[in-house]
């Protein structure tokens, strides 16, 4: 911490004080760590945080895998602001500058009418997934698994959050634009919003007479219902596409969305001393038509995957923090992970022929995954993930070889 005596440092408090309305007689300081640059007043009333993120990734296609070809890219490189006004009152914005483009992943504010209840308003992650809830720097593999893609992303809208039952109860719910499966949106060209709900226990949290076993167990339920209809161009529906971005499943032209879209997510983590386990179900249902024809439409996914940290430290939800931090000459290489998945998509039947072209679309597939994780420090990470995934269902899936993957990380976040 380097307190405020002068200089930059003044200037630098004076200016927080007229930007979020501090009252000037109180004393700023300055602080630098590994959880990012923090200024903030004696009394922790004011607060102003910067941070980033960025990670540099590496896909190879191995033997005759079909789809883009191997390349080296800037994943996300992410400016992270957030501020903090009369403890009650909070803003967030994050900006991405990865793949060569600008965007804004979350903008929004937080008011905390209390302990166990605050609003949100803006644009942020809707509370669906579980992995897609999860920090990107602090997911089990490069890339999140197949129920991330049967779920809305980043979306504008207002929700009322908190925790409730001595910590044990996190809870969600809120009124959303309906961003379509994986996309994200900042806007909404038909009236109708999604109402999207989730509740996530965990029972033995903070529970001091609980056996060790138990306190990292975690279970939960995202629903989101909505209608969705086509308007101007678009269908309202998605297509999707593997792990590695080749395609997976789009429907025919003249396919469109065209009454209630429902969504049903049921999730859960496990996690003792150096294990962890992470598991998801999505359930994405659409009405859907072509012409004179109606239909029901469900896809579904799941996966599973367990990690196992080499080292001894302790895995969570939240990432892997190495208890001696890379030194050679002291003889300490920070903390490694291991860690494996399995996974499965199934795109509805019904949809083939009259939605979806057999011999185009794929039906359904598995993917097995395995990877390695260096943490040379807390907030650097090397990563390793191969990957098979094979496909099924339809003509063009059993004459689809399976795709072999090799996929590599840097990151580092602050």
């Amino acid at each position: 911490m380097l307190s405020q005596h002068g200089g930059a440092l003044a200037v630098l408090g004076l200016l927080l004080s007229l930007l979020l309305g501090a009252p000037a007689a109180h004393a700023q300081s300055v602080f630098a760590d590994a959880g990012g640059f923090r200024i903030a007043d004696d009394d922790g009333d004011y607060q102003l945080r910067i941070g980033g993120d960025l990670q540099t990734d590496a896909r190879m296609l191995l033997g005759d895998t079909p789809g883009t070809s191997s390349s080296f890219f800037l994943r996300r490189a992410r400016v992270r602001l957030s501020a903090t006004l009369q403890r009650r009152f909070s803003i967030r914005f994050m900006s991405d500058f990865g793949r060569g483009q600008a965007t804004i992943q979350d903008a929004y504010i937080d008011f905390r009418f209390g302990s166990g209840l605050s609003l949100r308003a803006g644009r942020f992650s809707t509370p669906l997934g579980l992995e897609f809830l999860q920090s990107s720097n602090a997911t089990m593999h490069v890339e999140r698994g197949y129920p991330t893609a049967f779920v809305s992303n980043r979306d504008v809208g207002f929700q009322l959050y908190g925790r409730t039952l001595g910590q044990r109860l996190q809870y969600s719910v809120g009124v959303f634009n309906g961003a379509p499966d994986g996309t994200s949106l900042d806007g909404d060209a038909t009236p109708p919003k999604d109402l999207i709900a989730r509740a996530f226990i965990e029972p033995w949290r903070n529970n001091r007479d609980a056996s060790d076993w138990l306190r990292g167990l975690g279970a939960g339920l995202g629903v989101s219902v909505g209608t969705e209809r086509s308007a101007n161009g678009s269908s309202g529906l998605a297509s999707y596409r593997t792990l590695h971005r080749s395609a997976l499943f789009s429907y025919r032209g003249g396919v469109e969305a065209d009454g209630r879209r429902m969504r049903l997510v049921p999730q859960a983590y496990y996690y003792a001393g150096p294990f962890g386990v992470i598991g998801e179900y999505a359930l994405s249902q659409h009405d859907v038509q072509r012409g004179d024809n109606t239909e029901t439409l469900a896809h579904r996914a799941w996966q599973i995957g367990g990690s196992w940290v080499l080292t001894g430290e302790s895995a969570s939800y939240g990432g892997v923090s190495p208890e001696n931090s890379y030194d050679p000459e002291a003889g300490t290489w920070g903390a490694f992970e291991l860690s494996a998945k399995v996974q499965r998509f199934q795109f509805d039947e019904d949809a083939f022929p009259q939605y979806a072209d057999p011999e185009a679309q794929v039906e359904n597939g598995t993917s097995l995954a395995a990877g390695l994780s260096w943490y040379p420090v807390r907030n650097v990470r090397f990563m390793t993930v191969a990957e098979r995934t094979t496909f099924g269902g339809t003509e063009a899936a059993n004459a689809r070889d399976a795709e072999h993957t090799l996929t590599m990380r840097v990151q580092l976040s602050y």
